[in-house]
């Protein structure tokens, strides 16, 4: 991998958090929120795709693996962007996934290559010159999966190398962590977790034969006691998934569950905030996917769809479709560039302009995106210097 163009320099500017949308999802079966739909705390959005995604409010900033195994990353400023800059000197065995705090300041996580551990890196406020660093612990399989509490406290689930869920949490906003502390056996592949309305928790990952998705809960924000207490509980219906799922919530404060399954995607959703669940799962299939979908859910909230096209190399294409608002008909598949190896990542910003990030076939961070919320998708960019797949 060529390093020219890539920057030791960890600086990053302009980072603050503004209304958007985000991937917060409701809960299965848990009591609806005294607050009305859409009250709770309006955050940055971010993905969880390669390149990991944040838009701030004010530009976008992307992650990657660059020389050396190392998280890299760049962000837009003065029209532009800015180039790769090294963040740390640690190899990584995964590709790094990124939030934005309270304050706007940045955190990012990541799974070491040395001993698969947890690693930790954050901004002490937003456009800090600075980064500090810590090391979690634990023994990842693959990437984390971190996001932000009602509370302002951060936690972070993943993959553990003996089996089964673990999960860190923060103990307030900026204070030190706990964990890991493992979930009850039940579950294949990585998880993914939602923050409903009341700021309670869920955690979603494939079944332990790799068919179908399980999930736990909270009863309430901060509740030590998941549910179901001994295992995990299946989503109803006719659970065929057999790929990591993904979950977001509409301004109902219900979730939507998507994954893919033998003939193509499958997805469900609560008929309310709390749930229950429907009896059954649609399934999607004009094209198969690999990996796992990236979902987000814009102002009006309607859902877009990103996911990468299974086939051969040459079929390996970026698909989308979206919703006009929440609750109505999907758009016809669009194919939004070719990729060659990790997830794409969906992205909304502050306006309702989507866009969309991949790995192209040299290696290199695409980027297209709509004309304005709603539109057509004319605009395309690359980014010079490769990243490593994540």
């Amino acid at each position: 991998m060529s390093s020219q163009g890539f920057s030791r320099r960890t600086v990053l500017r302009g980072a603050l958090v503004a209304g958007g949308a985000v991937a917060l999802g409701g809960l299965g079966r848990l009591p609806v929120a005294s607050a009305a739909p859409g009250a709770w705390p309006a955050l940055a959005t971010f993905s969880h795709g390669y390149p990991a995604v944040v838009e701030t409010g004010r530009g976008m900033v992307v992650f990657g693996i660059g020389p050396m195994g190392r998280i890299y990353h760049r962000w837009q400023q003065g029209g532009g962007w800015s180039g790769w800059v090294e963040l740390s000197n640690v190899e990584l065995k995964t590709r790094p996934i990124a939030l934005a705090n309270h304050n706007g300041a940045m955190s990012v996580f990541a799974t070491t290559k040395q001993n698969s551990s947890l690693l930790h890196g954050w901004q002490p406020v937003a456009g800090s010159p600075t980064w500090s660093w810590t090391n979690l612990g634990g023994s990842l399989v693959e990437e984390p999966f971190p996001l932000l509490n009602t509370d302002n406290g951060m936690s972070v689930f993943g993959q553990s190398t003996g089996g089964g869920i673990v999960h860190w949490w923060q103990n307030g906003v900026g204070g030190g962590w706990s964990g890991p502390m493992a979930f009850p056996g039940g579950t294949r592949g990585r998880p993914w977790a939602v923050v409903g309305p009341s700021g309670a928790m869920a955690v979603f990952a494939r079944a332990a034969s790799g068919v179908g998705i399980v999930h736990r809960w909270q009863r309430f924000a901060g509740d030590n006691e998941w549910l179901p207490r001994d295992g995990w509980g299946a989503v109803p219906g006719n659970n065929a998934a057999i790929g990591d799922p993904t979950a977001v919530v509409g301004p109902t404060g219900a979730i939507t569950v998507f994954a893919e399954s033998p003939g193509g995607i499958t997805f469900t959703w609560q008929l309310g905030a709390g749930g229950p669940w429907r009896e059954s799962w649609d399934e999607w299939t004009e094209h198969r996917i690999l990996g796992r979908p990236s979902v987000v859910v814009g102002p009006t909230g309607g859902m877009a769809f990103f996911a990468k096209r299974a086939g051969a190399e040459q079929d390996n294409w970026l698909l989308h479709r979206s919703q006009p608002a929440w609750g109505t008909g999907w758009s016809n598949w669009a194919k939004l560039a070719p990729v060659v190896t990790g997830e794409p990542s969906g992205i909304v910003g502050p306006d309702g302009t989507l866009s969309a990030f991949g790995r192209n076939f040299d290696g290199l961070m695409l980027r297209r995106w709509q004309d304005g919320p709603g539109g057509n998708w004319p605009h395309s960019e690359t980014f010079p210097d490769e990243l490593r797949v994540g």
